[in-house]
């Protein structure tokens, strides 16, 4: 699946498999380290850092002069010191994990697990996808889910429940929760909710989570766009990573354009550089 997933900036990036033991079924897949871990810890973590500035969002300039511009640090820098956690951070890991979706959208390939833990860190301006166990290719747009493995259901859309079904739609849905989680500054979903039954309970009776405390109207609006009922009408990830994308500071924008094909003419000549070792294979 992972060679099958190509190279993204906002997908991690899978460096090879070591199989000396796949003949008693242990097979260690290797990624690119992201320094600064999961999203949901780090947002944790760092909640005390967080300056908002929501009220600015329609004026990118003001927002723009309190965003630091170094991009991304190619440097192990594991200590943050005075950096701060800004809503135009927020805005920007939204619409780099949107952009990292729409790529896997367009290649056909459902997450499936799509969630802040499951989002990694690879420095404070980058943001990477990560966690594929239990993505699949969708070869007619749904995927039909046929055993009792346990899934995580606070991300599930309601299709999911009732009938199992799996598409880059359900995918959509658990990109809201990812939404929420992200404005939430790594709250747990649905708090008190402790089985899926009683989730799927709620759901059915149009209950959604409520506006997180760091979002507004417009970003709540976009995401229950995430829970409708219907899978047609949720949004794709093309207009979702739009609309963030046009959130962000001109210069911003422009920089992670360059960063992208830059990042994979880098990743290119890595892999082309790369030792043969006898017991791994990429």
């Amino acid at each position: 699946m992972m060679i099958q997933i190509g190279l993204h900036m906002n997908i991690v990036y899978f460096l090879g498999a070591v199989t000396k033991d796949r003949a008693r079924g242990k097979i260690m897949l290797i990624f690119e380290y992201c320094q600064y871990g999961s999203l949901d810890v780090f947002l944790r973590d760092n909640a005390q850092r967080f300056v908002g500035c929501l009220d600015q969002l329609q004026n990118y300039e003001v927002c723009n002069a309190q965003l630091e511009m170094t991009h991304v640090d190619q440097e192990d820098k594991t200590d943050i010191g005075e950096w701060q956690l800004k809503t135009t951070d927020l805005i920007s890991w939204a619409s780099q994990v949107a952009n990292g979706m729409d790529y896997l959208s367009s290649r056909n390939i459902l997450h499936g697990d799509l969630a802040a833990r499951n989002v990694l860190l690879y420095s404070l301006k980058v943001a990477k996808i990560s966690d594929f166990g239990l993505s699949r290719k969708l070869e007619r747009g749904i995927y039909k889910k046929s055993t009792d493995s346990p899934l995580p259901y606070k991300w599930l859309a309601l299709e999911c429940f009732t009938d199992g079904s799996f598409s880059v739609k359900t995918d959509v849905w658990a990109f809201g929760v990812f939404l929420w989680e992200l404005f939430s500054l790594g709250a747990t979903p649905y708090p008190g909710v402790t089985d899926g039954k009683q989730l799927l309970t709620m759901l059915q009776n149009a209950y959604r989570l409520e506006n997180p405390a760091h979002s507004n109207q417009e970003l709540y609006d976009l995401m229950l766009s995430c829970w409708y009922v219907v899978p047609h009408r949720r949004p794709d990830f093309r207009e979702l990573a739009s609309v963030f994308n046009a959130m962000l500071p001109v210069e911003l924008r422009n920089i992670y354009i360059a960063l992208q094909s830059q990042y994979i003419q880098q990743a290119i000549l890595r892999h082309a550089s790369a030792p043969t070792v006898e017991e791994s294979t990429v």
